[in-house]
């Protein structure tokens, strides 16, 4: 009978001195990637510069869809007028008709 009730003292003390939050401490999201945002997806910022880095001028409208992903009415290095989309990790696609800046062929 003694050792139920020292097991009630310590635990009944282990309760009293634990913090109050350590089992209430809420878990991070762990199912992203560094840059992207809790519900997929890259932010705005982030898919402005994609677009640039592919050669892409003048973007405009960029919104952002429900997948995560991003569209913008954009103009190629070319001067072509057309729609980009930045997909949820961050690749571009381009509509018909825009192509990308063209790469520099190796001497």
């Amino acid at each position: 009978m003694s050792r139920s009730l020292l097991f009630a003292a310590v635990i009944g003390i282990g309760a009293a001195v634990a913090p109050q939050g350590w089992a209430q401490t809420p878990v991070p999201n762990q199912n992203t990637t560094a840059g992207q945002l809790p519900g997929g997806g890259i932010p705005e910022a982030a898919a402005q510069s994609r677009l640039q880095a592919a050669g892409l001028r003048n973007i405009r409208d960029l919104t952002r869809q429900s997948d995560g992903s991003w569209r913008a009415q954009v103009t190629s290095a070319q001067g072509v007028d057309g729609q980009a989309t930045v997909d949820a990790n961050g690749n571009v696609s381009l509509g018909d008709g825009v192509s990308r800046n063209p790469m520099p062929t190796p001497r």
